[in-house]
């Protein structure tokens, strides 16, 4: 049938209008939505797939009605099973459209759907044909529109274009999002992925529950290529740790193919260049202040970059309280001796602060009556928003302004962090002051400090004195400037009370949230309760001990102890205090020489054992960067010595990426027993994990029977591991 003309149609012939409430005009007009060329791209379909397209016709005329008498296809067909292109839905024939905006209460619609249908065929033909419409459009009688079959076509794009940290410290991390998107007609598949560039970028890509990491300098061929279909995604993470302050670039590929091309996409990235601005605080909160009074809060724009920062306008949104206003006369920034006097930033005169100097403003409150109150009964703020143009690349920045009218004079809590951060990473020591409150009237002379930690986690106040070294504080501090160590992963919520000279309290606390983010690939934290040791900030407490095995370095090496699963172990190692393959406390210990696992001279793939805590509760914190692939990770806790407290009950959290994904309770231990944690199967997360539910607190494993198939008793190395290995695993066990 090659060269025949099909004609597919539904039509009336001679159809004149009735009479009655309507009135055909002559100058109804025919659209389609969409317009243009009907495009079917024969790339993105199977064969014998269909697929259907909705048309909309519309009557944009200004007559009342668009009268539609015939809908057809005409398709010079070439010889097929079936046709590619075929009508599986029309209106009517004699189907009235409105005039767009004047459908309403007439019981007419304002437009027509036609279904337009393709079926794609492997015979290397590529279709055409026309949809006709034939109507009472006085201009257009019988319209027709081009329908085509044509190859398909991939493109890809990323969103954005590139990615670009503005500042990151060094030895801090962030973490960014990119999309990939593939915006073209057909599927392609991505079988290869590179990074080019700085060391201090990463790329994580997950599909289908397999998570790829991309380093810097690698080029990775996909055994299983990634495929994205056409209008889908595929989401980026991409992380940046500086080795230093100075810009760095990167740029991300990805090697693609599709049934008609391949390609690649290459997205830049870049860190610490350009300007960067921090604002302390990010919330202004002046708390309650007495009804009629003005009160002044200072804010701080530091330059955090390399780069000078320029401040263009400092503004207040117009949807805000009008009682809150800005001192245009306050404007100063650092100098070499302190702060100077400049002029109000303006676009036309933007105020310049050099790298890694700060300048300062002041808010003004003017409270003109007492706060509302809610249902509950608690005090409704005043708020408003504060906007900062710079020249950095987020170009506009905004903090959040609030505050109480009160008939009592209050002062205000101020918490200013000096890393000027909310997401550390673990062991970080946090600088928090409260010297920036506000007092009522005089000077603020009390100030006291608590903390909220994660669960498990403990910590402790201090500060470093010329004169009498470290203060321990404990879990509340009353001074104004003081340190806290943030070394398990989680929130810590900090508060401050202040009161003034006069007697003038905060009528509000000071709250300051910090996350502890492990920025690892594998993170591993042990923390445990001693019920015995009623003061573990003393310096003499119980001491457990977390390991972590690479568990094919350890078969593979001459290692005896096979105890797990007790009571005759499995046939293999079971790793714990090998020399080279168990990452403990030794390592830190200046017994042995750290080994290297994974690739020679590779950094990242080889644990550190960042923190070891001897007389405590912990924790103690294990990292590793650059897990193998297909390699299995062993963890255990071992009771090195009880110091005559008795029994410990550890618990250990596993993070991957700084989530965190188990949680493992142990039983009571006593001194010198080994718990055999679980298993992290890489790339993936934790696969098996042992713990037991023990309702005694105080019953050691040894006596209790849910305990028994994870946890030996006595369990320390033999000397059979070499000089290095002479002194015994704990101090109470024989060897």
């Amino acid at each position: 049938m090659a060269g025949v003309l099909v004609v597919f149609s539904l039509f009336i012939a001679g159809c004149e209008a009735e009479e009655g409430p309507f009135t055909l005009e002559k100058d109804a007009a025919l659209e389609i939505q969409p317009d243009g060329p009907i495009v079917f791209f024969e790339g993105s379909m199977s064969v014998g797939e269909t697929q259907c397209r909705n048309i909309l016709v519309r009557n944009t005329g200004d007559g009342d009605l668009l009268q539609l008498n015939a809908i057809y296809l005409e398709y010079d067909a070439p010889s097929e099973p079936a046709p590619a292109f075929f009508l599986n839905d029309v209106p009517a024939p004699g189907t009235l459209v409105s005039a767009l905006g004047q459908g309403a209460g007439t019981g007419i619609g304002e437009e027509a759907e036609i279904r337009l249908c393709y079926r794609r065929h492997d015979d290397g033909h590529m279709r055409i044909a026309n949809l006709v419409i034939e109507s009472n459009d006085p201009n257009k009688p019988k319209a027709m529109f081009p329908i085509e079959e044509q190859e398909g076509q991939a493109l890809l794009v990323t969103v954005p274009a590139e990615v670009v940290f503005s500042y990151v410290e060094v030895g801090k991390f962030k973490d960014m999002i990119a999309t990939v998107l593939n915006t073209g007609s057909e599927p392609v598949e991505v079988d290869a992925l590179a990074l080019i560039g700085d060391e201090g970028f990463t790329v994580f890509i997950q599909d289908e529950g397999v998570e790829y990491t991309v380093l810097a300098g690698q080029d990775m061929a996909l055994d299983n290529p990634i495929s994205i279909g056409s209008n889908e995604s595929l989401v980026l993470r991409v992380r940046f740790k500086p080795t230093s302050t100075f810009p760095r670039a990167a740029a991300a590929a990805l090697d693609w193919r599709s049934g008609s091309a391949t390609g690649t996409l290459s997205m830049p990235i870049r860190g610490n260049e350009g300007p960067c601005i921090h604002l302390e605080p990010a919330v202004v909160d002046f708390g309650f202040k007495k009804v009629g009074g003005t009160y002044g809060y200072d804010v701080q724009i530091t330059a955090c970059g390399q780069d000078p920062l320029e401040i263009r306008r400092i503004r207040l949104g117009d949807s805000g309280s009008p009682n809150f206003v800005l001192d245009e006369n306050s404007f100063q920034i650092q100098g070499g001796t302190g702060y100077e006097s400049a002029e109000w930033p303006s676009s036309t005169y933007p105020a310049v602060i050099p790298p890694q100097r700060s300048a300062r403003y002041i808010v003004l409150y003017t409270p003109t009556e007492l706060s509302p109150m809610d249902e509950e009964g608690t005090p409704v703020p005043e708020v408003t928003t504060g906007y900062v143009e710079t020249n950095t690349f987020e170009g506009e920045v905004s903090f959040t302004v609030n505050g109480y009218g009160s008939t009592e004079a209050c002062s205000t809590a101020v918490i200013t962090v000096e890393q000027g951060l909310n997401e550390v990473a673990p062991q970080t020591v946090l600088d928090v002051s409260g010297s920036n409150s506000i007092p009522a009237s005089g000077t603020i002379s009390n100030y006291v400090w608590n903390v909220e930690r994660p669960e498990g986690a403990e910590g402790y106040f201090f500060l470093d004195d010329p004169v009498h070294g470290t203060v321990v504080m404990g879990d509340t501090a009353v001074y104004p400037d003081v340190k806290y160590a943030l070394n398990t992963a989680g929130v810590y919520r900090f508060r401050l009370d202040v009161e003034d000279s006069a007697g003038n309290v905060s009528c509000l606390p000071a709250y300051r949230e910090i996350t502890v983010i492990p920025d690892e690939a594998i993170h591993v934290e042990l923390t445990w309760e001693t019920p015995g040791d009623t003061d573990p900030f003393d310096g003499f407490g119980s001491d457990m001990d977390l390991h972590f095995v690479h568990i094919q370095g350890a078969n593979a090496a001459d290692n005896p102890y096979d105890y797990f699963p007790p009571p005759s172990g499995d046939g293999l190692a079971d790793g714990y205090f090998d020399p080279t393959w168990d990452a403990h406390y030794w390592w830190n210990s200046g017994i042995t020489v750290i080994p290297d696992w994974g690739t020679l001279a590779v950094e990242g793939d080889t644990p550190t054992l960042d923190r070891d805590d001897t007389d405590g509760t912990g924790p103690e914190n294990l990292n590793l960067n650059l897990p193998e692939d297909g390699i299995n990770y062993r963890i255990g806790v071992h009771y090195r010595y009880d110091n005559e407290f008795g029994p410990s009950t550890p618990t250990v959290r596993v993070y991957i990426y700084g989530v965190l994904t188990e949680t493992i309770v142990g039983c009571p231990m006593t001194s010198c027993s080994l718990w055999d944690v679980g298993i992290i199967a890489w790339p993936n997360d934790m696969v098996d994990s042992f713990g037991c539910d023990n309702s005694n607190p105080l019953t050691p494993c040894g006596t209790s029977p849910e305990c028994s198939h994870v946890v030996i008793q006595d369990y320390a190395p033999s000397v059979a591991y070499g000089p290095a290995f002479k002194a015994v695993a704990c101090d109470t066990a024989e060897d």
